[in-house]
């Protein structure tokens, strides 16, 4: 049977028949809404990308578009060759911009009547006046948000060229909108990210955080890491290969991204702004692929970054996850796992478990953090038992049995410190290690079987091995098609 694909109407055809419900039937606006949505439903009609609350004119004849009318406002502002005046734009792009953060079919419907021309046209205009400029970029960020496909190579070209004009300039917030165009035009499209990169764009927004103050300036830095993080996103289903590690690459190696992620950090910290700093620590491990990155990180005093976070700010469920992430990241590379282990890190790692033993976020970060710490290393290991980290880890365990995937990075902690010793193997199961596998594995069967018997199997467990499939050599019976 053919699946029948939902009906679509535009959002005329609906406009048309509520004013039809209005003007023939003698019906309240509210109540031809009612009548006109449960009509169209009732004929399987999707509604999803209409706009359902509609206005009437003041004189009741005809259905109005905030949006569109103030549209046909800035383009009237648009026919004039001159750059716009203020109070020419103020109204109409205030109504705009809130009308588009109301909702996509919003957005869509502006973008299908040309809004994006307008603006840009009007941005263009208006580079040098900044007090028209920001509203503009403002209304542009609100038009893209969850709707990328606008972008074209001549509105690449404005933010790049805008984006280098206003880097050094902390007196207004054009470039924090630009950051937010940007992210919102890469977000799940490899097409846009592709191209804004190959103009260049993240040097201009690395760039200007150089001189930022990340307290002063802190929606500005949130938003412009967050750019520089969506060039190394693989997000977009369409595409099969993305550029996210060359990005990396590009980014750590030209722009020095590490170093300037590393002093927001510390002057985040040093001012109590726990936000930003947390921003800049998942920007950092989004880019610490490769080994050389991760020694460049520490030896810059990623490490010394990492424990203060975890001393000044040990109350945060949140920065203490992004850290653990981050010491997860940075131990990919064995020479930074030698250091961490020599730094207060394990102890701050048991501190976190017991701080933050209901947060399964943190737990689950603080399990994949020891299990690569003490990856083919039994003297982390023992380490590890000896500050009580594995301890925490097998009562976070018991403490979140339903949650899968803690579970899976317990089990490859509790195998990774037993694994190449049958020391520290003795003393997990003087912890009962055992049972809380066995436990893990009754709950969540297959999903954690291949983690859960290699634990149990190098904690020195009796493990059945079961194969996936007995070949018998009888042909298979061909059914009857």
């Amino acid at each position: 049977k053919k699946m029948s694909l939902p009906k679509v109407i535009s959002q005329d055809t609906y406009d048309e028949v509520v004013l039809e419900n209005v003007t023939d039937f003698d019906k309240t606006l509210a109540e031809a809404i009612d009548e006109t949505v449960q009509e169209f439903e009732a004929q399987g009609v999707l509604l999803s990308n209409i706009i359902k609350n509609v206005s009437l004119s003041d004189n009741q004849d005809a259905i109005v578009h905030p949006i569109l009318n103030a549209l046909e406002e800035l383009r009237l502002v648009n026919s004039s060759s001159d750059s716009p005046a203020l109070e020419q734009v103020s109204a109409p792009i205030t109504t705009f911009r809130k009308e588009c953060e109301l909702s996509l079919c919003h957005r869509v419907m502006a973008a299908k009547k040309g809004a994006y021309d307008v603006l840009i046209r009007l941005i263009n205009k208006s580079r040098n006046n900044v007090e028209v400029l920001c509203p503009l970029l403002q209304s542009m960020v609100a038009l893209t948000d969850g709707n990328p496909d606008i972008l074209t190579v001549e509105g690449m070209q404005v933010m790049q060229e805008l984006a280098e004009s206003y880097k050094s300039n902390y007196s207004c917030d054009a470039m924090e909108y630009l950051a937010r165009w940007c992210l919102l035009s890469n977000l799940k499209h490899e097409v846009n990210r592709q191209a804004l990169f190959a103009i260049q764009l993240p040097h201009s927004l690395v760039g200007s955080l150089h001189q930022v103050d990340p307290v002063q300036h802190k929606t500005r830095v949130l938003t412009t890491l967050k750019a520089i993080k969506s060039f190394t996103l693989d997000d977009d289903i369409r595409t099969e290969f993305g550029k996210a590690h060359d990005n990396c690459r590009h980014v750590v190696e030209e722009e020095k991204l590490i170093k300037v992620s590393l002093d927001i950090i510390k002057a985040s910290v040093k001012s109590g702004s726990g936000l930003v700093a947390g921003e800049a620590l998942s920007t950092l491990s989004s880019v610490c692929v490769r080994a050389e990155y991760c020694r460049q990180a520490t030896d810059l005093g990623a490490l010394d970054v990492i424990n203060s976070i975890l001393l000044n700010f040990l109350d945060s469920a949140v920065l203490t996850k992004q850290s653990m992430a981050l010491i997860a990241t940075l131990a990919g590379d064995d020479n930074v796992k030698y250091q961490v282990m020599k730094s207060a890190t394990p102890f701050l790692i048991t501190k976190a478990f017991d701080k933050h033993q209901l947060n399964v976020g943190v737990c689950g970060a603080c399990c994949t953090a020891i299990s690569m710490l003490v990856l083919r290393q039994p003297k982390n290991g023992a380490a590890m038992l000896e500050c009580g980290a594995a301890a925490s880890m097998l009562q976070a365990m018991k403490q979140h049995p339903k949650q899968k995937q803690l579970q899976k990075m317990g089990c490859l902690g509790v195998r990774n410190i037993c694994c190449r010793s049958s020391e520290n193997a003795a003393l997990l199961r003087e912890l009962q290690a055992d049972d809380v596998v066995l436990t893990a594995l009754k709950t969540h069967g297959a999903d954690i079987k291949d983690m859960a018997n290699g634990a149990l199997r190098d904690l020195g467990v009796d493990v059945t091995l079961v194969e996936q499939w007995h070949g018998t050599g009888h042909e298979l019976e061909q059914g009857d098609d």
